[in-house]
């Protein structure tokens, strides 16, 4: 993303890589003239509009950066080896209920009231955390993204439970339960942001009947392929029907005779040839 003058020259650029759901911010840079006028902070803001499909916004910000962040309604948070992330929720996910529901729920839990953050054994092992338990419960289509993600606190250690209908199918550490488990938290940010479920026992989330099943496609969208219509001329020699259509008969190995209107594919050696070569480009920008 770049911001432009109105001259239409770069005075300021972002840079950033997108994980699942979340974009994770690398570089801003602003234009020393340019600065302190509110350049970096329209770019953050203007995220969203042009990319739909991200949630959370993340970056490690340099200290003299923190305030722009900050301004930009950013959330510090510490992750692994106390190390600093500014956050913004762009989106909001689902909201967690205290109890296990009917359906398809996930159960997170990895923030204990005195202990800071516990690890899955830790959780499982002692029901003083039960309480403590977040129960998302989940909409899924047919590929196993969720119609709204789990955005929350979580330390990815913790504890990961997947029911369906009260039962559980299986619960563990989130690397050992899904494919997907660095998409859906860094280590350096302690969130979780799930969006789609790929788990490493598929068999296992089907057999339970975790994913829907594929929608049919009804009668009135299925439509049967054309029948194949039966030329009359069929019966004809291959060089008759070729007359019939007005085209010339080319056999394995013979050249197709040229019309005299043609005119020849490959120019003469003493002339350059006038035929354009394809350029394929594209360059994205957002003026801001």
């Amino acid at each position: 993303m770049v911001a432009l003058n109105r001259q239409k020259e770069v005075v300021g650029y972002m840079i950033w890589a997108i994980i699942g759901i979340r974009a994770e911010i690398d570089i801003v840079e602003v234009k020393a003239d340019y600065r302190r006028q509110g350049i970096c902070k329209k770019m953050l803001t203007s995220f969203p509009r042009k990319f739909t499909n991200i949630s959370v916004l993340s970056a490690s910000v340099l200290p003299q950066a923190e305030k722009v962040f900050t301004k930009a309604d950013c959330e510090i948070k510490y992750g692994c080896n106390n190390a600093k992330k500014h956050i913004k929720i762009i989106k909001p996910g689902l909201q967690p209920l205290n109890t296990l529901p009917n359906g398809r729920v996930i159960a997170v839990c990895s923030q204990t009231e005195i202990d800071g953050y516990a690890d899955y054994y830790t959780i499982k092992n002692n029901s003083k955390y039960k309480h403590l338990i977040k129960y998302f419960q989940i909409d899924l289509n047919e590929n196993g993204s969720l119609i709204t993600p789990i955005i929350t606190d979580f330390h990815y250690e913790g504890y990961i439970g997947v029911y369906f209908n009260k039962k559980l199918i299986v619960d563990g550490k989130l690397r050992h339960l899904f494919s997907n488990d660095r998409e859906m938290c860094d280590s350096g940010l302690n969130l979780l942001v799930m969006n789609k479920i790929q788990p490493l026992n598929s068999k296992l989330f089907n057999e339970k009947g975790f994913f829907p099943l594929p929608q049919r496609q009804s009668s009135s969208n299925f439509f049967l392929p054309p029948p194949l219509r039966i030329q009359e001329e069929t019966h004809l020699p291959p060089v008759q029907q070729a007359q019939n259509r007005r085209t010339p008969v080319i056999t394995v190995g013979e050249k197709r005779p040229r019309d005299h209107n043609e005119e020849a594919e490959t120019p003469p050696e003493d002339q350059p040839s006038t035929k354009k070569r394809k350029i394929d480009y594209f360059n994205i920008c957002t003026i801001i």
